[in-house]
């Protein structure tokens, strides 16, 4: 960062940005880790500083920073950046190298005694994050269909939509609606067993439980619940004998009727994994969340304000809104961001502020934006039609349907208005347009192919904005 811009900003605001940053990482780890790694480790660490990208935590025991650097390090760093809304380092540093911080660190941590214990590798009991509910899940046109699946699966677990598989991109909602339904099923179902667990922890619990002979007991804990949700699926990739693992407990599930809900950041067809595995992930409901559009955007950035007692003017909500496009946890960062400099600065928040500060942290997108041309051109090369066909009154099948798909998009990826969209296929009224939406939006949960070929068209067009 600058020097004008650190004077400006303030390092007291950095480290209060920080500790905010530090509080969401923790109650995400909080889901991640078992609870007395939590108690005795994650929730002793201290943060210290944050200056041009460097952020500094510090621990108080050799044994607290070299467990934190082996097995969260690369997590914390994902989450911290997500929530201050840019790439950070993270380094770890022993408190007694910072003596002149002593006065300020809380006392609680490991001790002596913990320092010379070996790490238990036993299956960690993840705990839900309680925050993420289906109260607080903002619905738009984007993840409407995800979370009305969520729903579903959540008041019936195992009648349908089994497996139910969620993907798109990080950010936008899935573990949120993974742990809104395990915490639906805790409240109303409370005799449920459930299991809720990352593909990578699957892993290394798997691997603990071969290396110490304990493979009987892995597999009654994993086969013996009634839903089991697992996130990043996708992280299964090369492991041929989780894969493997996987697998089994997947059908054995399956076969008496258990609940199952995976999210992943690509579709089934896209994973680095056996046929036999996705082809049993598509058996199910297979449902998209994709970025939001400028309304839900809107909404959440409202909701979030609110929930951090952030008043935002509606000037600023929209701003913000048009500033960051695809990312949730990006929104977050920005408005924790606006809530550590008006509480150091003591000032309301306002136009000005958000641009100033956020400026300095998010490019604006308008260069790069998608536009409705640019849809048009690529769905009428992927369905062998002219671009005036799609303008056109054409009541051909392969013409209407490609019409339908590029409205259907453009109001996806774009900030278009629907008489907009409308104007833009030749004079078309917005019940038009919004009734090939809702269709397309229909569709893509029956029709495969359809699914995949959105799925294909989002992708180049977001590779090529």
């Amino acid at each position: 960062m600058p020097q004008n811009d650190q004077l400006h900003f303030g390092e007291d605001a950095n480290l209060v940005a920080l500790r905010m940053a530090w509080e969401r990482t923790l109650n995400a780890l909080s889901s991640r880790a078992s609870k007395p790694v939590f108690d005795k480790g994650l929730k002793t660490v201290v943060p210290i500083s944050f200056e041009d990208s460097a952020v500094v935590l510090g621990v108080q025991t050799s044994f607290a920073k070299f467990w934190i650097e082996q097995k969260f390090l690369p997590l914390i760093t994902e989450l911290l950046s997500d929530h201050l809304g840019t790439p950070v380092r993270v380094t770890v540093r022993l408190l007694e190298e910072d003596l002149e911080l002593a006065p300020d660190i809380a006392a609680a941590g490991l001790g002596a005694a913990n320092a010379q214990e070996e790490p238990r590798r036993q299956p960690a009991d993840f705990v839900l994050n309680e925050n993420y509910t289906f109260d607080t899940f903002v619905v738009g046109q984007s993840n409407r269909m995800a979370h009305a699946a969520s729903c579903a699966v959540a008041e019936s677990p195992g009648a349908s939509y089994n497996p139910l598989f969620i993907y798109g991109d990080s950010g936008l909602g899935k573990t949120h609606l993974l742990h809104a339904i395990g915490n639906f099923i805790r409240r109303y179902h409370p005799h449920t067993g459930l299991i809720y667990t990352t593909a990578e922890t699957f892993t290394s619990e798997y691997v603990a439980a071969v290396s110490e002979r304990r493979t009987a007991q892995f597999r009654r804990r994993y086969r013996s619940v009634d839903v089991w949700l697992v996130d990043d699926i996708q992280f299964l990739a090369g492991k041929e004998r989780t894969k493997e693992e996987f697998f089994h407990t997947f059908n054995a599930l399956q076969e008496v009727g258990r609940q199952i809900v995976l999210t992943s950041d690509r579709p089934p067809k896209d994973l680095e994994l056996d046929v036999r595995l996705s082809s049993r992930f598509e058996a199910g409901l297979v449902v998209d969340i994709a970025p939001p559009e400028l309304e839900t955007r809107m909404a959440i950035i409202k909701a979030k304000a609110q929930k951090q007692d952030l008043q935002i003017p509606p000037d600023v909500v929209l701003y913000i809104a048009r500033l960051i496009r695809s990312n949730i946890r990006a929104i977050e960062g920005a408005l924790l961001k606006l809530h550590a400099y008006a509480t150091v600065m003591q000032q309301p928040v306002s136009s000005a502020m958000a641009s100033d500060i956020l400026s300095r942290y998010f490019e604006h997108p308008q260069e790069n934006l998608i536009t409705p041309d640019a849809v048009l051109r690529a769905v009428a090369e992927r369905y062998g039609v002219d671009v005036d066909n799609l303008k056109s009154l054409s009541r051909q099948a392969r013409v209407v349907l490609a019409r339908q798909v590029a409205m259907y998009l453009i109001r996806h990826l774009t900030d278009t208005s629907l008489p907009a969209i409308g104007k833009a296929f030749g004079g078309k009224d917005h019940s038009t347009v919004l009734h090939a939406i809702k269709k397309i939006g229909k569709l893509v949960l029956e029709d495969a192919q359809l699914a995949d070929d959105i799925a294909a068209l989002m992708r180049e067009l977001k590779k090529t904005d």
